[in-house]
This record gives C-alpha cells, structure tokens and sequence, in this order.
C-alpha cells in the first residue's frame, strides 16, 4: 500500500500532462468543426493579405500605422478586384441560365432545325464525307445525336448554374468573411508567423526557409492567375469584337473563368466559339477566334511560366494532380490551394530529404574585448 501511494505524486504529473492534451485536442477539434463551413474564405483572405503583404510594409515605412494601411490595402483589394470579380460571375451565370433556359424551352422540332441547319452546313457536309470512309453515319442520325449532345448537356448546365444562384446567400458571406479575415491577416499576421516560429518542429533555418516558400509560392500562384487571365480575355474578347461575334462580353468572361481550370485552360471555350461560327457560316469570325484561340493557349505558356519562375518549381504532373484535385475537393479556391500545398509538399520533402545545417558556433570573443566591456566575459 505504501508503494502505490508513494507512485501516486510521480504518476500524477503524466496522466494531468495527457489529460490537459486530450482536452486540447478534444477543443480544437470541436472548434475546426464549427468553423470549417467558414475555413475556405478564411484560407482565401490569408492569400490575400499575403499578396498584399509588401505593399503594407511599404506603406508602414512612410510611417503610416498597420491597421490604417491593412484597411486601405483590404478596401482597395475588394473594390478593384473582389466585388467586381463576384459581380462578372454573377453576370455570367444569369446570363447564362437565362440562355440555357430559353433553349431548354424551345420545341423539339426548333432543336431539330438547328441541329439539321448545322449538319447541312458546308463545313460539317466536308466532316461527314471524311467521316463516311471511316464510319457509317447519315446526316438525319448525327443531327438527333447533336440535338441530344447539347440538350442534356444544357440540361446538366442549366441544374449547376441554378444551384448557384440559390446558395447566393452563402456565397455573399463567404466574401464577407474572406475581406474580413484579409484585414486581421495583415493586422495580426507577422504575429501569428512569430508564434509559428516560435513552436515550429523544424530547426530555425528549415522554418525560416518553409515560410519564405510559402510566401513566394501565394503570390506567384495568384498572380499568375490572374494576369494570365485577364490577357487572355482581354486579347479575345477584342479579337471577338472586331470579327462581330455575339455575345462578346459573355464571351469574354467565359475566357477569363476557364483560364482557371488546369491544363485544359481557355481551349473549350475558344475553339468553342470558333466552331460555333463556322457552323453557323461566319467564315471570317470562325478564323479569327481559331487565331485568337491559338494566341490565347500561347499567352498561357509564356504567362504563368514567367511570374511562376523561381518560386514554384513544381513538375508538370505534380502540377496537374495538385490543380485538378483542389478542384475537385475544394471547388474555385482550390486552384489557387492546390498548387501551393503542392509547393509546400515538396519544401517538406526537401528540407527533410537535406542534412540539417548544424548551428553557427558563437564567436569568442577577442582579447582586447574583454577588458573593454567591463570584464563581464560576454562574448562580442
């Protein structure tokens, strides 16, 4: 009996330390659950003031305070690239809908002329003629199959868009929190890197090394994007517009959007639109949006690759996998999120796979030294 009392103190300590750990670990898990509706737009405001973060460093230089620059920094961001990046999506999504639905309503046989006036186009009776010689296909069967290609595909298209419009609410708060967790990011920011420091499990290279590289990678990431977007839609939406394509605007932000998805980028919408007229018999407009698609995908290449150098140096397949999965998982944001976990991945693997540099040995100090400072021995 006296041996079990006297372990009691020594056991004490151990099952307080577990039970303070579980108790944490049961909190925080609680807390992510709660909040993780709202982890995305939190993620994205992060991104945000990370892009921006420069510039707040800038601005407190010429003396003006941290949270004043933050506010002008967060305001600036939403007004010139927030809101109107939300109202152009918005634009085209209605817009959109409002099209697919009126097809959607359109009789059978209407579809059943568009269908037939397209396969009896000069173009498309050139494609049959090859297409003969390799499979056996009447015009009549490749109008119904085209008739319903497009409708169950306007169908499918008309269902998300839809969704879209009725989790709007949702949406709008997300870009609520989104500008709000930008502003305390570039508020309270180098704090929160400061405790990362603090408790990070790496050596204090590999963490300095692990936060440069985050750094780089966010605003490589996102500015590329964007730039490489904006190019592209820009270029071919005014190339659209000289050869008198219609619905150039909308046009214009189908381009911008796309240009988002990996690998496949800009093409479906270009070459698109370019089929779109050549069936139609707009010759001229067919080749300048074939032009423009070719420029478009070129743009891309040297775009991304230029702003990307240096930061993320990411293999093409580790790229596409990181991209493609972010969209899949985690929707719009995660194209910007997938490519920098994937940078992050391979920091990790890199430091790691890396003999850990040993600590700098402090200096001693010099003879003349000692006497100087007053004999305390401190080394210089």
């Amino acid at each position: 009996m006296f041996s079990t009392l006297s372990r009691r103190p020594l056991l004490s300590p151990v099952r307080d330390t577990i039970l303070r750990r579980l108790f944490a670990l049961l909190v925080t898990g609680f807390f992510f659950y709660v909040a993780s509706p709202l982890l995305l737009p939190v993620l994205m405001g992060g991104l945000f003031a990370v892009l921006v973060m420069p510039a707040l460093e800038r601005l407190e230089v010429r003396g003006l305070r941290a949270r004043f620059g933050a506010a002008i920094l967060t305001l600036g961001m939403t007004l010139l690239f927030i809101i109107p990046t939300a109202l152009l999506l918005y634009m085209v999504i209605k817009t959109g809908l409002q099209q697919l639905q009126a097809f959607k309503d359109l009789p059978k046989p209407a579809h059943l002329d568009w269908a037939h006036s397209w396969v009896e186009s000069p173009f498309a009776r050139r494609v049959l003629d090859w297409l003969k010689d390799l499979y056996p296909i009447s015009s009549e069967e490749l109008a119904e199959g085209a008739q319903d290609l497009v409708r169950s595909t306007s169908l499918r298209a008309a269902d998300l868009l839809g969704g879209f419009l009725l989790n709007l609410p949702g949406i709008v708060m997300a870009m609520i929190v989104m500008i709000v967790s930008q502003y305390f990011f570039l508020v309270d920011g180098r704090r929160l890197v400061s405790f990362l420091r603090r408790n990070s499990f790496f050596s204090r290279h590999q963490t300095e090394e692990l936060i440069e590289r985050i750094g780089n990678s966010s605003r490589s990431v996102i500015l590329a994007s964007v730039i490489s977007g904006v190019a592209q839609a820009f270029f071919f939406t005014v190339l659209c517009a000289a050869a008198r394509v219609p619905n150039v605007p909308l046009v214009g932000a189908l381009v911008f959007f796309s240009s988002f998805i990996p690998v496949v980028g800009t093409s479906p919408v270009t070459f698109g639109v370019a089929i779109h007229q050549a069936l139609t018999g707009n010759s001229v407009a067919a080749v300048a949006a074939v032009i423009g698609a070719i420029v478009v995908s070129t743009m891309d290449n040297f775009i991304r690759p230029w702003f990307l150098r240096g930061s993320v140096n990411l293999h093409p397949m580790l790229a596409f996998v990181a991209a493609f999965g972010g969209l899949q998982t985690l929707g719009f944001v995660g194209v910007f999120l997938g490519p920098i976990l994937a940078a992050l991945f391979v920091a990790i693997l890199e430091i790691l796979s890396e003999p850990e540099r040993p600590a700098a040995p402090a200096a001693a100090p010099a003879v003349g030294d000692a006497g100087s400072s007053g004999g305390s021995g401190k080394p210089a």
